[in-house]
């Protein structure tokens, strides 16, 4: 196995490589793939028996004379729950294969900035400091003794 950023050959038990310390990916994306499928079939298995089994309760109920109000109730409930968990399972699949939601439009263009000439230097700004060139000069004072 050879290390991806350096490209040095590594013992295959490493999780690092010896010469330059990076991360030695062995697989990952290999299971990011797996549990995405396994994601996705249970996205489809939950939705097809959800349906299913939605027509299955709703049948029985109205055949065995159920109040309407009370079947209609039970079954948005159902429904919501459903798309709840299909809605997770699908999202959770999108974000293990890398597929983000779509960046949102903003309404206004971004501001326009002025292009830096880069090739010469900027011009000496007047003072740099607040402070530049008044301290006095800290020199030796002479010292007067008592004779």
């Amino acid at each position: 196995m050879y290390c991806s950023e350096c490209g040095t050959q590594s013992a295959s038990g490493l999780k690092y490589c010896k010469s330059c310390g990076a991360r030695i990916s062995r697989g990952s994306s290999d299971i990011r793939e797996s549990v995405a499928k396994t994601f996705s079939m249970a996205a489809i298995f939950v939705g097809v028996f959800g349906l299913i089994g939605f027509a299955i309760i709703v049948k029985e109920l109205i055949e065995s004379g159920a109040n309407f109000g009370f079947v209609l109730a039970l079954a948005l409930i159902y429904l919501s729950a459903l798309v709840a968990m299909t809605y997770i399972l699908v999202n959770k699949v999108l974000g293990l294969i890398g597929i983000e939601e779509a960046p949102k439009v903003h309404d206004k263009a971004p501001p326009v900035l002025s292009p830096k000439i880069t090739s010469q230097l900027e011009e000496h700004r007047e003072p740099a400091s607040v402070v530049e060139e008044t301290t006095r000069d800290l020199g030796k004072v002479p010292i007067e003794r008592n004779r």
